[in-house]
């Protein structure tokens, strides 16, 4: 999509290697707020506004080359976790992605105490991502232990909830998505709001918009 390659282009300007997370979340917040407000604008005039306004004069404050990569991916799968109006322009028309729905609305829960037991009998799952690449998913005591087709991993902690609900807390990653996704400590709040032919239907709430996908049971 055209947003991408605008602020790929970006990467030709230069990151500081000691680049905060609380620096970069800071400037996303300033970048969120101008998305919102410009909503009414259409989607190449917005992405100019944050390049020109916020982003292109805070890369040039930096000229070290080695963490440039990592620290561009940083702004722009955070601004995913913690901006709606980010991932709106770059899902525009895309309501539903494979498996992944996103709501206006909170899901009715239709869960029994049966379902939800059979949810936590097993230890072994598997989601597809909106790309359609399978993650597997081991749940082992206290962990949430996610592997990647392309052989990375992450490791949350994981604390069941009430009513088919769970926490998971990021403590660590070496997935290029999902490291510069979260920090350790994240917290990611689930429920499962009903079950269909053996598979369980999550959704997590992301501000005032909720996502839903499948959990399926590894064989």
């Amino acid at each position: 999509m055209k947003i991408i390659y605008s602020l790929a282009l970006l990467l030709t300007i230069q990151l500081s290697q000691g680049q905060s997370v609380e620096q970069i979340d800071s400037l996303n917040t300033k970048i969120c707020n101008s998305l919102e407000e410009n909503i009414h604008l259409k989607q190449d005039v917005r992405v100019d506004i944050i390049n020109h306004k916020y982003i292109t004069p805070f890369l040039k404050k930096y000229t070290d080359t080695v963490a440039q990569k990592e620290a561009f991916d940083r702004i722009f799968f955070r601004l995913q976790k913690n901006c709606n109006a980010f991932v709106s322009l770059l899902n525009q028309d895309k309501k539903k992605q494979n498996d992944w729905v996103l709501l206006d609305k909170q899901p009715e829960i239709n869960l029994t105490k049966k379902q939800i037991q059979s949810f936590y009998s097993r230890k072994k799952y598997y989601y597809r991502e909106p790309d359609n690449d399978v993650v597997k998913v081991t749940m082992d005591k206290n962990q949430w232990i996610e592997e990647f087709n392309d052989g990375t991993f992450s490791k949350l902690r994981f604390a069941k909830g009430e009513n088919g609900s769970f926490d998971l807390y990021f403590i660590e990653s070496n997935n290029e998505t999902r490291k510069n996704l979260s920090i350790p400590g994240d917290q990611y709040h689930y429920q499962i709001f009903k079950e269909e032919d053996g598979n369980f239907i999550v959704y997590i709430q992301n501000k005032e918009v909720y996502y839903t996908f499948k959990l399926y049971p590894q064989k």
